[in-house]
């Protein structure tokens, strides 16, 4: 709805609505007359508009009363973002309403009352995950609540702005209760059912399409292209995979944010094996430590076998300074001193010491929410930026693709355009 053209519209409606209803009441025999008088009569008086109008806002209304969680936005993220992107849609369009036409309308809409109603619904999410985070044992029906209440006001954040309302301290408030109730216990299984470590099902198929499981026809490791959400556990999904790699002997590199998983960044297996089970994963954040993958890039390229491109993948956009300070606070300075990650950094940062190196970075984009902040990265150091759609079937080989054109590029030299241009003609099967 453009409200600015509708303010136009009805102003017009107005100043020649007794003209127009005084034609309405003419008659003529004349041809040319009795046209201009059935024209008149298609015309939309003032008065219609105006009921029309708080048909379409009482409309608005309506979807705004909708409940907060459905079937669909509990088990499909992108529906999730869909429903509440809309929803700061119809919060704007009430607002401009009120704001634009109150001089025209002979209504008065109450949109802070409304307001004050959806923020009462967000609260009540709010307490409920407060309450189950606040559980000294949670069962697996707890763990599922509290990613659905988590998954539903961290959209809620992403997407609607109301004044003087802060979801993110509800977040953080759920977060801190659960960090605490990890750290201090930090033994056996309740602490891993305490911080909600129990892998639920999309999980389990995540790992068992890496593995390959469930292949009959096939001995070899089949190709797959797996997405797992925003918090809803992709560091489970990495690490229990490489574990299962690291146990059969294959080398496995992994760069996480987490100080209690990247203690030590190993690459030989014996090593992994024992790393890896003194550890547990969690779920994400909300906005990613992009700038420590960054951190992990710039130190890669100051050794003597140095990196000569990165590869970034995901599906949020990287940590803002404050962002960065905020999660660091969590914990305290005299905690991170004792760390590998004493001093903090920014993505920034990180990403103007590999352009002084010319090091670019390409960056794969998952969702819109991550698109923006992702060509900013590649833009800034030359590096390509595409979105990788991983619910195609073409999701691996563009992706193997792409990767393939860099490495032949970089090694060719001179005649790296001509070598990329080449493998294209010749074995790719996919374009972006």
């Amino acid at each position: 709805m453009n409200v600015i053209e509708l303010r136009q519209v009805l102003i017009i409606a107005k100043r020649w609505d007794v003209l127009i209803q005084k034609i309405r009441q003419c008659h003529s025999k004349h041809t040319l007359m009795k046209n201009v008088l059935q024209d008149t009569a298609n015309v939309i008086l003032y008065a219609d508009m105006i009921v029309e109008l708080e048909k379409e806002r009482n409309n608005l209304i309506v979807q705004l009363n909708i409940d907060l969680i459905s079937d669909d936005t509990t088990l499909f993220e992108r529906q999730r973002e869909e429903f509440f992107s809309n929803l700061m849609k119809l919060i704007s369009a009430l607002r401009q309403i009120n704001s634009k036409l109150k001089d025209l309308l002979p209504f008065r809409l109450d949109i802070e009352k409304l307001e004050e109603e959806l923020k009462k619904k967000v609260t009540r999410l709010g307490d409920q995950l407060l309450t189950i985070a606040s559980k000294t044992d949670l069962s697996q029906q707890d763990s599922d609540k509290f990613r659905m209440y988590y998954n539903h006001l961290l959209s809620f954040d992403r997407h609607v702005r109301m004044s003087d309302f802060d979801v993110r301290h509800m977040l953080d408030m759920a977060e801190e209760k659960i960090l605490d109730k990890h750290y201090n216990v930090m033994r056996g299984i309740e602490a891993a059912r305490a911080y909600l470590l129990m892998p639920h099902v999309g999980q389990v198929i995540a790992i068992f399409r890496i593995l390959g499981i469930g292949y009959n026809e096939h001995d070899d490791l089949m190709n797959n292209l797996v997405q797992i959400g925003t918090g809803e556990g992709k560091s489970v999904v990495m690490a229990v995979t490489a574990c299962v790699f690291a146990l059969i002997g294959v080398d496995v590199n992994c760069s996480c944010y987490s100080e209690a998983l990247t203690s030590a960044w190993e690459t030989k297996a014996n090593n992994l094996r024992a790393f890896m089970n003194t550890i547990g994963p969690k779920g994400g954040m909300g906005a990613e430590a992009i700038e420590i993958g960054l951190w992990h890039a710039v130190k890669e390229s100051e050794m003597p076998d140095s990196i000569s491109q990165v590869i970034l993948i995901g599906d949020a956009p990287a940590n803002t300074e404050s962002e960065v300070r905020q999660k660091r606070a969590r914990f305290g300075e005299a905690y991170w001193e004792k760390t590998r990650f004493g001093k903090p950094t920014y993505y920034t940062h990180e990403l103007q010491k590999l352009k002084s190196k010319n090091i670019p970075v390409h960056a794969f984009y998952l969702t819109r929410h991550a698109k923006d902040n992702f060509k900013q990265i590649a833009n800034e150091t030359r590096g390509r930026c595409e979105r990788l759609n991983i619910h195609s079937l073409e999701g691996a080989e563009s992706l193997t693709d792409f990767v393939t054109e860099e490495v032949l590029r970089k090694a060719a030299g001179d005649q790296g355009d001509a070598a990329v241009e080449l493998y294209r003609k010749t074995y790719k099967t996919f374009t972006f």
